[in-house]
């Protein structure tokens, strides 16, 4: 009975109107990626009152908090790709199998984040420029956090898991009530309530570690009771290996792009550290809003991977064709949307975020000229995401380090050089609109010789099914 409640949970993309479909599950999975972004902006906002210190101190967190995210993503990326098809296919226990060694793979995987993030601590952010004095923040907030990144890796490849059925709401509520916990507890911890003493930044880790202790509870009981996704059943060794090269084939690619970018981010502080603690601060904050803004972005694309996931296993091709070109329409209309926006709004949201006038002014620059580049930045997440799912991981990567190594961190470079802050924001918008036009033709070519096989295998499903009649 349970096994058959759980069947009907799956497959959701197959049939229905598409572009309802999107609509319905890029809302919620909006609310989702906002509120998991929402953990790092409300720190963010919080920190800001300790002093710019400590603003700067939780900026040059951003690299390596991303590189674990970015490890979690990819390795739930991987899962969604392979589920999702598995699932358009109709092979439950092929389904089952790859969900429980997805947990496991990141178990092991959370186990040697943890190891190498503590090892290499301080030599990364003095690479990054932080001086010593600004290292005793950052070894308050990471020393906590990074020992908790079980409550943050695991949790979130099990909620790609759940989001591979077509269950997008159920992810995104959990976060939801994740970052509402983490806005309760924040100033409690941070500055002290009670008998509760003020923590500082560390008060600040402990709140998103106790969110992300939620997500991991409430995900593992969804996944074993609602969707029946779990088993305890031991697998063979190669069996074992195979689900975990299916998902690392797609995985380890996606994980190592989703690395590169704060990599690269790392190297942009770096540059902008040149122009003071102020500078480094009002980076950290703008991008923080501006990754809220881009959370839309970010939906649509983790929406269209179950979407095209299922539909290729099904041989929906023209339902994939469909999604596709709402995707791309919707992203230079919102992208425009946010120019506008940004245009009215930039100043009074800088003010509330930090009233430092020499932060205010460096995030009202960035937030004068990033914007232009939105629409692009979207065109290249759904490419990057859409390859990933179509098992083109390479491709999908090469387009993410071009992005970041062969266009925006150079064009910085030199930008910084001649044209100061004004030039490292250009290189952002000049990097997206390049590389987005070059992920569209890629993406647009391997659909297609995709698309002949799968309209072969059609024709030769037809002609059995009429031998068989």
């Amino acid at each position: 009975m349970k096994e058959v409640k759980a069947k009907e949970n799956r497959a959701k993309f197959t049939s229905g109107d598409v572009g309802k479909q999107l609509l319905f599950g890029a809302i919620p999975m909006t609310i989702g990626i906002g509120a998991a972004i929402g953990f790092n902006f409300v720190d963010t906002v919080f920190i800001a009152k300790l002093g710019v210190k400590q603003l700067a101190a939780i900026t040059y967190t951003f690299p390596m908090v991303f590189v674990v995210i970015g490890i979690a993503m990819g390795l739930g990326i991987g899962a969604t790709a392979v589920i999702s098809k598995a699932i358009g296919e109709g092979d439950d226990h092929r389904v089952k199998r790859l969900a429980t060694d997805s947990i496991i793979l990141a178990l092991i995987v959370t186990a040697i984040t943890i190891i190498v993030g503590i090892i290499f601590l301080d030599p990364l952010f003095k690479s990054m420029g932080a001086d010593e004095s600004t290292m005793v923040y950052i070894r308050e907030y990471m020393y906590i956090w990074l020992p908790g990144t079980i409550f943050l890796i695991v949790p979130m490849v099990g909620n790609y898991t759940i989001r591979a059925t077509g269950d997008i709401k159920t992810p995104s509520y959990i976060m939801l009530v994740a970052v509402g916990i983490n806005i309760i507890l924040d100033p409690i911890f941070i500055f002290g309530l009670g008998p509760i003493p003020a923590m500082g930044i560390q008060g600040a880790a402990i709140a998103t570690l106790i969110g992300r202790l939620v997500t991991l509870v409430v995900a593992f009981r969804l996944l074993y009771y609602k969707y029946d996704m779990i088993t305890f059943e031991l697998p063979s060794f190669k069996e074992m290996m195979d689900s975990w090269k299916e998902i690392l084939h797609v995985g380890l690619p996606t994980a190592a792009s989703n690395v590169i970018l704060p990599a690269g981010f790392g190297i942009i502080i770096d540059f902008t550290s040149d122009y003071g603690e102020a500078a480094v601060a009002a980076l950290g904050a703008a991008s923080r809003i501006e990754s809220l803004v881009l959370t839309v972005f970010m939906a649509t694309a983790a929406v269209l991977s179950p979407f095209i996931g299922q539909n290729w296993g099904a041989l929906k091709f023209d339902r994939i064709d469909k999604a596709f070109k709402i995707a791309f329409t919707f992203c230079f209309v919102w992208g425009a949307a946010m120019i506008g926006f940004f245009e009215l709004f930039k100043e009074p949201i800088s003010w509330f975020v930090k009233s430092d006038p020499d932060v205010v002014e460096v995030m009202v620059l960035y937030l004068s000229i990033t914007p232009f580049a939105m629409a692009f930045r979207g065109i290249l997440m759904i490419c990057t995401t859409s390859l990933n799912v179509l098992k083109r991981p390479l491709e999908s990567a090469a387009l993410t380090i071009g992005y970041m190594f062969i266009f925006f961190v150079p064009l910085a470079y030199f930008g910084s050089k001649y044209y100061g802050l004004l030039g490292i924001f250009w290189s952002l918008v000049i990097g997206a609109v390049t590389t987005a036009i070059i992920g569209y033709y890629t993406l647009k070519h391997r659909y297609a010789q995709i698309k002949v096989k799968g309209e072969l295998l059609i024709e030769e499903r037809d002609v059995e099914v009429a031998i068989v009649e």
